[in-house]
């Protein structure tokens, strides 16, 4: 089985790769696509949360000149006291919050013995910084997705 790779010069590089990425990945599935995933977040503790999903935000460094974020709801229950349980997304744009449960993962890739499968690996993705050095870190990231499409499968499995 392979071992994590670990420490705070390994949490350092990894903040420092591409760029100053300064966002929490998500992993993502498109229709047809198939991914291998090991939770970090035992299902017991997986937040529900109200998150704001594909917000248009202006960006005239991009094409397009708009970008798309995700936010967290103001009203949600982590931030109702901070904000007063005001949010200007839900109540000045109208844009609709959606309950959302967040758990975090790592990819992971097959360890084939010709066609059998043997074991896992943790995935990870090749960076090369600003100053060329090469960076490998693992692939991990949120998975935000719904009770019914995904986590009450993960739920019943885990009972």
């Amino acid at each position: 089985m392979a071992e994590f790779k670990k420490g705070s010069a390994l949490i350092k590089e990894s903040a420092d790769a591409k760029g100053s990425r300064k966002f929490t990945p998500n992993i993502y599935w498109k229709e047809g696509d198939a991914r291998t995933v090991a939770f970090i977040t035992p299902i017991e503790e997986v937040p529900k949360i109200k998150i704001h999903q594909m917000v248009q935000i202006p960006d005239d460094t991009k094409e397009k000149k708009i970008r798309w974020e995700s936010f967290l709801c103001k009203k949600d229950p982590t931030m109702v006291e901070s904000s007063g349980g005001k949010c200007e997304l839900c109540d000045v744009i109208g844009h609709k919050a959606t309950d959302r449960f967040a758990a975090l993962a790592v990819e992971l890739k097959a360890v084939k013995s010709g066609k059998e499968i043997v074991g896992w690996e943790i995935e990870y993705s090749k960076f090369t910084r600003q100053d060329g050095t090469e960076v490998e870190i693992p692939r991990w990231g949120l998975v935000l997705q719904g009770a019914k499409n995904f986590f009450s499968y993960l739920a019943g499995y885990d009972a």
